[in-house]
């Protein structure tokens, strides 16, 4: 199934800031508020999600290096990454990344944008071969990504392949750099976490959540770094 796709520069996907590498840490210092991210997600089985699909996600995971749980039709994942912190709940007069231009409505660093910027519509967590349903998921909440070629839409996706090669390159940049910040990532959150969790729902909770909704995702620790 193949999948178009046109930015249009709207800055829907902007409404916070990026996920970001270790070196981008340092290369964007002076222009965000950094914090040290851990995240529990979830998913069961369902019409989107075939039991091949889960095992592929949980496989794409582990290789990059992030905790994994299943149980049944349940799988959970926790993610460890630096993030841009959530201007929408520290600034709620400016819900979104602080480099969106407010006037012009794009962004201010777009040469230098993160590797995350750059994947959109793709997230290099998501196993090449489910994400068709990632991309059609954000294209629904976004507008610009349809099963239907329009006008400024590209073909980006086809069978189970990133087929433009630049969102195919920055998927694999994105991706790659992830697996070498992993380990240092996972020390500092084995370090920071007696100190910082937050409280979060329990593995019971979030099965019960999951098989309601098939997907959920919440916060389970920040720190400022």
């Amino acid at each position: 199934m193949s999948i178009y796709f046109g930015c249009t520069a709207c800055g829907k996907c902007c409404r916070g800031g990026p996920a970001l590498s270790l070196d981008e840490c340092l290369e964007h210092a002076d222009r965000f508020v950094i914090g040290l991210n851990w995240r529990l997600q979830s998913l069961r089985l369902s019409a989107d999600f075939t039991e091949k699909q889960v095992q592929q996600i949980k496989a794409h995971q582990e290789e990059i290096g992030f905790h994994t749980v299943r149980s049944g039709s349940f799988f959970a994942f926790v993610q460890v990454f630096p993030m841009v912190v959530d201007y929408a709940s520290m600034h709620p007069t400016k819900p979104v990344c602080p480099m969106l231009d407010a006037d012009t409505g794009r962004c201010s660093i777009y040469e230098v944008r993160p590797l995350m910027c750059r994947s959109v519509p793709f997230d290099p967590i998501v196993p090449p071969a489910v994400q068709r349903i990632n991309v059609l998921q954000f294209g629904k909440a976004v507008g610009c990504a349809s099963e239907i070629p329009g006008e400024g839409k590209a073909l980006v996706f086809d069978g189970e392949q990133i087929v433009d090669n630049e969102y195919a390159s920055a998927y694999a940049r994105k991706l790659d750099v992830i697996k070498s910040d992993i380990p240092m990532l996972n020390r500092m959150v084995s370090f920071l976490s007696p100190h910082e969790r937050v409280v979060g729902p329990s593995l019971d909770e979030l099965h019960s959540a999951s098989e309601r909704n098939g997907w959920i995702e919440t916060e389970i620790g920040r720190a400022h770094v």
